[in-house]
This record gives C-alpha cells, structure tokens and sequence, in this order.
C-alpha cells in the first residue's frame, strides 16, 4: 500500500532497521526518521490511525479507504512490519531478544516472543538458531 513519497504503511515500524546496521538506538532510530516514538508506545501496542495519518499528511479517512482497498486494518500492517523487523533483526544482529524486543516497543521480552511464536511457531531463539 503506497502512501505520499512511495512510503508504505508496513515499514513504519521498520524504521529501526537502522539497528542493524548502525548500532543506533531505537529512541534515536525513529527520531532519525522523524517519527515520534510515542507513536507506539501503547500498553496493547496499538498505533492510533489518527498518529499515522499526522505522520504521512494524510485525512484519517482517506488512510481508512485504503486499508479497506487492501482489505487489511492498521494493526495488521503494523503486526507484519513487526515481525518482519524482528526476523531482520533475529538474523542480521547479535541482539538479545530482549533488545529486540525493545526495538519493537513490546513491553518486556516475554511479550515479543509470545508474538514471535504466533507469526512463526517458534521462539525466537529458535527461529535464530535455525537461519
């Protein structure tokens, strides 16, 4: 789904890949990109459509029209870009899953690997040991 400036709504969250190249942490990986980390910084890691439409000036309910286009919601997108990151993360680092897990915003490392092991039927530890 492209967004102004060919930005795609999955990759939000992909903005500290920067992580695994850089070393940069996560607080100043978004801030580099000038994304307010508060952004997702919710007890149910929920991101507010409101925030992403701020972010990429775009009216709430023209976001709304096209996540119905592509018949997917906010969280979902935000859910994928998540476990896209920590499978980059996971294989390209040397991060503990708990820094991983603060990269993502999770609030603790048993939260993230509750997720991972939903997307991937492994832990990430396991999923690690296997790539």
């Amino acid at each position: 789904m492209s967004l102004p400036g060919n930005v795609r709504i999955g990759p939000i969250l992909a903005i500290p890949a920067l992580l695994s190249e850089s070393g940069v942490s996560p607080q100043r990986a978004f801030a580099q990109a000038g994304i307010d980390p508060r952004l997702f910084d919710n007890p149910d890691n929920r991101v507010p459509i409101e925030a992403v439409g701020r972010l990429f000036a775009i009216h709430e309910r023209t976001l709304r029209r096209r996540l119905e286009k592509e018949r997917k919601n906010l969280q979902q997108l935000v859910n994928e870009a998540r476990f896209e990151l920590a499978q980059q993360l996971l294989q390209n680092t040397c991060l503990s899953v708990s820094a991983i897990a603060t990269a993502l915003r999770y609030d603790d490392a048993n939260a993230f690997s509750r997720a991972f092991r939903n997307w991937a039927n492994l832990s990430p530890t396991q999923w690690r040991a296997r790539q």
